[in-house]
């Protein structure tokens, strides 16, 4: 499944308990339609210690958002994307807020 979003894009949560915060995209997980984003959905967990190097307790972890609360930003504003194909026949980004290529 093709996304609009990818692996290292900064996008805001547009609504949940996250709302308003930015980060950047660590992972997509397109066959979900969800992505991590860095700093937001954080859960707290309990892992069990494994060895003596891996340290257990309560660990934070970010957990997976639906792609349809994020919004990609450009020139650090909130923007749809749009995909065009370009005179070499590839498919572009295109945010429809300036009309420029992602």
């Amino acid at each position: 499944m093709k996304t609009r979003i990818k692996k290292g894009d900064i996008v805001e949560v547009r609504s949940g308990k996250d709302k308003g915060r930015r980060g950047r995209v660590l992972s997509v997980l397109a066959a979900k339609s969800k992505a991590l984003v860095e700093h937001v959905n954080v859960a707290r967990k309990h892992r069990r210690q494994r060895s003596m190097r891996d340290q257990g307790g309560i660990v934070s972890v970010e957990m997976p958002v639906p792609l349809s609360r994020l919004m990609l930003l450009s020139d650090d504003r909130p923007t749809r994307v749009r995909i065009e194909v370009g005179a070499d026949g590839q498919p572009k980004r295109v945010s429809v807020r300036t009309g420029k290529t992602i």
